[in-house]
């Protein structure tokens, strides 16, 4: 939930530099990265949930 507010926070610094060629640039990449660092997440939640079912099994 941090994350998201940090990313709606960029993004409304982001609206200010449009104008700007390196503004342009940092929306173009956003959503890319946007993707990877979710994409990170959701990998790093699947493999903590398969470690859990592993212990539980175990026991």
């Amino acid at each position: 939930m941090i994350l998201i507010v940090k990313y709606l926070r960029l993004i409304r610094f982001l609206k200010d530099f449009k104008g700007d060629t390196a503004g342009k640039i940092l929306i173009g990449i956003l959503p890319y990265f946007l993707k990877a660092t979710f994409n990170s997440i959701h990998f790093v939640l699947k493999f903590l949930g398969s470690q859990m079912e592993a212990v539980q099994t175990g026991s």
